[in-house]
């Protein structure tokens, strides 16, 4: 059994104000009144409107408190409503703590404090209540003391659960406490030194488990796995004097028929003399069971037996405080002679620091570390892992290409492992030849080399594009760096990082400058003579550059430029020009191999209309009465329109109706009456009109 002790401290504790009649589990329902206009009474309402008054309450008295409702207060005694601003909650708080103390001489007493507690006396017992006294106890030597808790005044008493005193003999160093919480605090802080203000080394979260060290009043230095500093000591909880282990078994090996040990060292802790008892589980087994013989002290002793390979001891301790279990330690039968799974490998360390070499070994009791150079004979290495598996040691400029190798040893005997070779750098490496700055022609190629001095020499180039930041290049890791140029890399800052063990330094920065290899420009800008109406005009644009491509492009006034399918050439052809496209702007674009762009110069359309021209005069007609006679007339122009027009020898020009009279040839069924008549077309466009020469019909 485990002998535990509470040091939990006493919770802070708030209750209310009681009258001596009131059960103790209506004390959070007291309130008492006060009147802000020191008027005589309260006005209760009926509802929480103040308009219905149902009676009044003094101003002193005293109600159950129901709810609140917006602007009043619902109340028992009446059962009505008052304004909250005439409510004053005069409910005392009362706290009190005593708590656990360590043995020390000093006298610690019941702690208490009453809020609000205006005419109120804090009053004390230790005697289950049976008598009363205004003197806070306290007790200064080792014990416990119970102390009941109460604030009284003629009218109330506020009573308080009982407060626990309790100091102790000193805590014996390596017990285990547990860190209970204090208030809402579960994340206890761990300081450096005893003080509030001392710096943290950490936090534990309440329940954790530590060994305790030693006491500086009121604060306890413990120890985890982890961190060791000092905790408040409202933060100790449990202390449990059972035994524990200081030293626990270790893994033994053997031949077969040799004779091994395990032994422990444990602390009784206080709790009286201790008892031993060793137990053992096969190999792949489930069950602990106890050593037969010979297994009731610190130290086992045991032939091992061949089917004992594999097997696990482990030993319980007690006393009447309580049980331990130690670690397990296994049992290792040898075959054979050591042997080596995985070999040393040659390594490179800084000189002045730390430098490891390991080996993997198979049934191997004990490891030696030797070393020499190339003209002496081995020799062991001293420092305090050269009997480890792996060897640390600091390595120094002196050591520079020493071999080493290790000795694996077992009762069968010794093997000797591969040898490894240690290669000291006494420091960062030096640049001997810097890099400058390079103008390449896009596509062809760049070349930066670096030279440096040092040992075991690493290097990354790295690049920094204008306004960015330095980036390593992936896969440049030698002394040079080539590619071929892009336009993107245009300005690029190149740079090597040239480093070891020992640190690293850079180049100077060199910058990238990739040019074309001619300046892309149009050589002929296309150009337009203003078109007349119909008229037809053929753009066309050449530059130097080679692969290049074009895309024609239009826009109407202010409007945006939108390429024009299909027009991919270097000449565009307007066929057919009419009014409508007067206002038009063309241009073209070019780009060249090397994604260049150029716009050419814009072309905006002007679209002039001639005015139409008779190039074929109507001509005179002769007819007999109810023939059918024609009059034709031919005019150059932009979508010209014809009108006829008739008149006597005497009279005025008319138009004709005649569905041909709007045509360029008139036909009309000759009659007498139109004998001596002339005829005559007008032609007309958006550029003008021009009007024919006049033809006569003779009708017989």
């Amino acid at each position: 059994m485990k002998r535990i002790l509470s040091l939990v401290l006493a919770a802070v504790m708030v209750f209310a104000l009681l009258p001596l009649a009131v059960a103790s589990d209506a004390h959070a329902d007291v309130q008492k009144f006060v009147k802000n206009d020191n008027a005589d009474a309260i006005s209760v309402y009926a509802a929480a409107d103040g308009v219905t008054a149902i009676g009044t309450i003094a101003p002193a008295g005293v109600a159950k408190y129901i709810e609140k409702s917006g602007d009043y207060i619902h109340i028992d005694n009446p059962n009505g409503y008052v304004k909250a601003s005439q409510v004053t909650e005069m409910t005392p708080k009362l706290t009190a703590e005593g708590g656990i103390f360590v043995l020390d001489g000093k006298a610690h007493a019941v702690k208490a404090e009453l809020q609000d507690g205006r005419g109120f006396t804090i009053e004390y017992s230790i005697n289950d209540g049976s008598s009363w006294t205004t003197a806070a106890p306290s007790i200064s030597a080792a014990g416990k003391l119970t102390v009941k808790v109460r604030a009284t005044n003629k009218d109330y008493v506020i009573s308080h659960p009982d407060v626990v005193l309790q100091i102790l003999a000193d805590i014996p160093q390596n017990a285990t406490i547990t860190l209970i919480p204090h208030g809402t605090t579960t994340k206890i802080p761990v300081r450096k030194t005893a003080s509030t203000h001392g710096s943290k080394v950490g936090t534990l979260t309440a329940g954790t488990t530590c060994r305790y060290l030693e006491r500086s009043e009121e604060w306890y230095k413990i120890k985890t796995d982890k961190l060791e500093g000092y905790v408040y000591y409202w933060f100790i909880g449990d202390v449990d004097f059972s035994p524990y282990f200081t030293l626990d078994p270790k893994n033994v090996t053997g031949l077969e028929g040799s004779s091994l040990q395990m032994s422990v060292t444990a602390a009784e802790n206080n709790g009286g003399a201790l008892s031993y008892q060793w137990y053992f589980m096969e190999k792949n087994g489930v069950d602990w069971k106890p050593v037969a013989s010979n297994g009731n002290a610190a130290t086992y002793s045991f032939t091992i037996a061949a089917s004992m390979d594999g097997y696990k001891y482990r030993c319980q301790i007690s006393n009447f405080a309580g049980t331990a279990v130690s670690k397990a330690a296994t049992v290792t039968l040898i075959h054979g002679v050591p042997g080596v799974s995985t070999q040393p490998m040659s390594i490179s360390a800084v000189s002045g620091k730390e430098a490891q070499l390991s080996v993997v070994g198979t049934e191997a009791e004990t490891y030696q570390w030797q070393y020499r150079d190339d003209k002496s004979d081995w020799k062991d290495a001293t420092a305090a892992s050269a009997d480890l598996a792996t060897y640390k040691f600091v390595a120094s400029s002196s050591q520079n290409g020493l071999l080493y190798r290790c000795v694996l040893r077992n009762a069968a005997g010794s093997t000797v492992s591969d040898e490894a070779t240690l290669t000291v750098i006494a420091g960062k490496p030096k640049i001997t030849k810097n890099i400058a700055k390079q103008t390449v022609t896009i596509d062809k190629t760049y070349s930066f080399t670096v030279a440096a001095d040092g040992t075991d020499v690493n290097y990354q180039w790295q690049q920094k594009a204008p306004g960015g930041k330095w980036t390593d290049i992936a896969g440049e890791t030698s002394d040079t760096l080539s590619g071929t140029a892009a336009i993107a890399m245009n300005k690029y800052q190149l740079r090597c990082r040239v480093y070891n063990l020992a640190g690293s330094v850079n180049t100077k920065a060199a910058q990238l400058k990739v040019v074309y290899p001619y300046t892309f420009k149009i050589t002929k800008q296309p150009v337009c003579k203003t078109p007349n109406a119909g008229d037809s005009r053929t753009l066309t644009v050449t530059t130097n550059g080679t692969d290049v491509t074009y895309q024609w492009q239009s826009k109407v006034g202010k409007g945006a430029w939108t390429d024009i399918s299909g027009e991919e050439s270097a000449s565009l052809d307007l066929v057919d020009i009419t009014p409508a496209m007067s206002g038009t702007s063309y241009r073209c674009v070019v780009r060249d191999k090397y994604a260049r762009t150029l716009n050419s110069k814009v072309i905006k359309l002007k679209v002039k209309t001639a005015k139409p021209v008779i190039t074929v005069q109507p001509s005179n007609v002769e007819a007999k009465d109810g023939d059918s006679v024609s009059f034709h007339v031919t005019a150059s122009g932009y979508m010209p329109t014809y009108q006829w027009q008739m008149k006597t020898a005497k009279g005025k020009w008319q138009n004709l109706t005649l569905s041909s009279a709007t045509t360029d040839t008139l036909t009309i069924n000759a009659t007498l009456a139109d004998n001596g008549c002339s005829l005559r077309c007008i032609v007309k466009n958006a550029g003008g009109s021009a009007t024919s020469k006049a033809a006569v019909i003779t009708v017989k």
